[in-house]
């Protein structure tokens, strides 16, 4: 339906400046009206965004070059990131400045950090930490009242017995595979007959029910 103040014979004739197909419009917009749709408008705009400068600064904190995504920004922009503005209010080196490269123990790739962590860091991705820490004993705090509380665990993240964190009991590991064979059933404990919880040969565990463990714990007193 055409507007009621212009009729079709007064509509102007104009061509659209991305996909160069005829279109009409009222006269009051002949001076601004350039595309045919919101398409081509759209496509003009990516197009002019391609084509815009994109001017870039160095940060004195670092020397990185870097840019804005809007350019019109980049003026009030001194650092390349939040760090460098950080490090450079307490005047210490920035995260870039300050990293070193090291090789990775598992698959010999290089990967930089911080040299704060230069002695510990060791993996290049969380699947070689994984991969690296994989049979590792880990002492933990226990939960019986004993002369030694503390507890072995042996990271193994695919045992079925793995918790969340990929851990599994020392004990329970020695139990399941050298002194039962089998798996532990549930509601199946193991006991330390010495009471150290860091000594797992086969020789110092017991297996028992719950009930059994808290019977013979109140008949020692602990």
């Amino acid at each position: 339906m055409s507007h009621p103040q212009f009729s079709e014979s007064s509509r102007v004739s104009m061509t659209c400046a991305i996909c160069s197909i005829p279109f009409v419009v009222a006269p009051n917009r002949a001076s601004s009206a350039k595309y045919c749709s919101r398409a081509c408008h759209g496509r003009a705009r990516t197009i002019a965004a391609e084509n815009r400068p994109n001017p870039t600064k160095t940060c004195p904190q670092c020397g990185v070059t870097f840019s804005q995504c809007n350019p019109a920004k980049l003026s009030a922009v001194t650092y390349c990131s939040a760090a460098c503005g950080h490090a450079s209010r307490r005047g210490r080196p920035s995260g870039r400045a300050n990293r070193i490269e090291k090789q990775c123990v598992i698959c010999g790739e290089s990967f930089t950090v911080n040299k704060s962590r230069e002695s510990s860091a060791k993996y290049c991705s969380h699947k070689c930490r994984i991969d690296g820490m994989t049979g590792v004993r880990i002492k933990v705090g226990g939960k019986f009242r004993g002369p030694r509380s503390a507890y072995v665990m042996v990271y193994l993240p695919d045992d079925p017995m793995a918790n969340s964190r990929g851990a599994v009991y020392e004990h329970r590991l020695v139990a399941r595979d050298m002194v039962l064979g089998r798996p532990l059933k549930p509601g199946e404990v193991v006991h330390h007959k010495d009471r150290d919880g860091t000594n797992n040969e086969p020789s110092n565990l017991q297996v028992m029910t719950q009930a059994e463990h808290a019977a013979l714990h109140k008949s020692e007193g602990w």
